[in-house]
């Protein structure tokens, strides 16, 4: 195991085998690392595999990532310490103590000091990508009713968040949903920074309320705790369209990954 810090014999265990990666766990010398392995044939999803590797060494610094043992991209290997730790049960993100948490975690996201250059991604930028993607892949946009469905809503939700207040892009971890959060010892970690980029400050908020199905006052709890304030309803608006743009972007992922998936109609 050249990737993996020590030394001595390993013992391996196939933790998930997704679309994009394989991910294992290895306990060596009395210590467990999580293994990341991209998978060859994964689609063009986007994804900078040289900034993640700059990012994370922020992150882990920042006690928001589990500590960088080993990152090669252009090998597409990825070694981090085990995140000791649980998830959030499925009932928890829509506490008010948790949902506390999430604002307090983003806010430490935001905060960190940032590697440059950094990639900024708009969601109409992710958009263009994933479709291009699929035109190249010969399964347009076009040929899937539902997701062709949802794209005549596009110009309405672009011309809504137009007429906001521009925001300062931001560092977002761009896949903000429990399987991707560590409750441990230390508090709240993140891990699959593989879609962090620069963004609007509400997007992984935006995620988190996607990700839970969270309700319209739980969306404002999630904002005052983030604002520290009452929010405003030109803040309230903005999370919900880029709710919207959040679910339209996973649901080009999964058809462009073969995942499947759904979204709903609004």
């Amino acid at each position: 195991m050249l990737y993996v810090p020590g030394s001595g014999p390993v013992a391996l265990e196939l933790i998930s085998a997704g679309e994009v990666n394989e991910t294992w766990r290895v306990a060596r010398a009395g210590i467990d690392y999580a293994l990341r392995l991209a998978t060859p044939a994964a689609p063009d999803l986007g994804l900078d595999r040289h900034w993640e590797c700059r990012v994370l060494e922020a992150v882990a610094a920042a006690g928001l990532a589990p500590a960088l043992g080993c990152c090669a991209p252009q090998t597409g290997v990825l070694v981090m310490r085990w995140a000791q730790g649980v998830r959030f049960t499925p009932e928890e993100p829509r506490g008010l103590a948790h949902l506390e948490r999430i604002a307090h975690l983003v806010r430490r996201i935001q905060a960190c000091p940032l590697p440059m250059p950094a990639p900024r991604m708009s969601p109409d930028d992710w958009i263009l990508h994933y479709a291009e993607r699929l035109d190249a892949a010969g399964e347009p946009v076009r040929r899937h009713p539902l997701v062709s469905a949802q794209a005549r809503n596009l110009d309405a939700r672009r011309a809504a968040l137009a007429r906001l207040p521009p925001a300062q892009a931001v560092l977002c971890h761009g896949d903000l949903h429990r399987d991707n959060l560590i409750d441990g010892p230390g508090g709240l970690v993140l891990i699959d920074w593989e879609y962090a980029h620069l963004a609007d400050p509400l997007w992984d908020l935006a995620g988190w309320s996607s990700n839970n199905d969270l309700a319209q006052a739980e969306d404002r709890q999630l904002l005052e705790a983030y604002l520290g304030a009452p929010p405003p309803a030109e803040a309230e608006l903005r999370l919900a369209i880029l709710r919207w743009f959040y679910e339209y972007l996973c649901l080009l992922w999964r058809v462009l990954t073969g995942a499947g998936g759904s979204v709903r109609e609004t």
